[in-house]
């Protein structure tokens, strides 16, 4: 993948578009410690799917998160959102970037565990007590039955993959698309990322750290470091950017290894509630197996 020098060298011609809590966190990392890879300081942009961020027009977007970016022959963004939300994003990227030459990037995660880690997420920056996982189901259960388009808590709707995929699938070649999983950047972050690099046309033998995992889910150990970390005032902003980001990603992932005690990646003595979001996730398990082209028996 090569750079344009046309003017255009400022738009991404790369996209993470999901799942949260699949990953992506780990993979931009992976990708921003690449030297012929350039991704923005903060890592969910959410311009193409944000009402407001998008109302600034394109040129902010291009001017806040891509101005340095022109040397780099991959330049992209994570936002995982995006493909939740593809109806209405895809419409805004065609507007705004050369669309037939992006690529996108998607990796899922069992999502039954998908919704217990997001409950988990969920629960270690709140600053109220959330109720059990099953009770936190529920919530988001009532709320979708009682006719809400969308639950705060967004537990269940994000691990539809294959029915979020399919306007995406309509859309772009299946070529400039690279699905995978989050069990295989677990298992083998180097093969993972190999793949990743070669997909982007950038060097596929550069290393990466084995040990990278941003994002863990689990117990926080201090509140106030929590806070600290999950704070998004506009002088935190400030500070950070003016700190490198490969610095800014180590303390960050030492920080959060120190504050967090980790969980199981299901909950225990739930097993009714595992059963049944096995069931309610079967159908599109299995759609997501045909488009992949793999088992993914063990998600049912």
């Amino acid at each position: 993948m090569q750079s344009r020098s046309n003017g255009d060298e400022r738009r991404p011609n790369f996209l993470i578009i999901g799942a949260p809590k699949a990953g992506t966190t780990t993979l931009a990392a992976h990708l921003a410690g690449h030297p012929d890879v350039y991704l923005p300081g903060v890592k969910e942009t959410r311009f193409f799917h944000d009402d407001a961020q998008y109302g600034k027009g394109v040129e902010y977007y291009l001017d806040t998160f891509f101005r340095r970016c022109g040397r780099y022959p991959a330049r992209g963004e994570a936002t995982p959102a995006y493909l939740r939300f593809g109806p209405k994003v895809i419409p805004r990227l065609e507007q705004s970037l050369r669309i037939d030459e992006l690529r996108l990037i998607a990796i899922f995660r069992n999502p039954v565990q998908r919704a217990f880690s997001h409950y988990l997420y969920r629960r270690k920056r709140s600053s109220s007590h959330l109720q059990s996982f099953g009770e936190a189901i529920q919530i988001e259960v009532d709320a979708l039955r009682g006719g809400a388009r969308h639950c705060d808590l967004q537990l269940l709707g994000p691990g539809f993959y294959a029915e979020q995929l399919e306007p995406w699938l309509r859309r772009f070649e299946r070529s400039r698309m690279l699905l995978v999983l989050h069990d295989d950047l677990a298992r083998d972050p180097a093969r993972f990322m190999r793949d990743v690099f070669a997909f982007l046309g950038v060097d596929p033998e550069w290393s990466v750290d084995a040990n990278l995992r941003l994002n863990a889910s689990g117990e926080a150990r201090s509140a106030m470091l929590k806070r600290l970390l999950s704070s998004k005032s506009g002088a935190k902003r400030l500070a950070i950017s003016l700190i490198p980001y490969k610095l800014r990603l180590s303390a960050r992932l030492f920080l959060e290894r120190l504050n967090t005690r980790r969980h199981r990646t299901t909950p225990q003595g739930e097993e009714r509630v595992l059963y049944a979001l096995r069931e309610v996730y079967r159908d599109d398990v299995r759609r997501l197996e045909e488009i992949l082209g793999r088992s993914l028996v063990e998600w049912y």
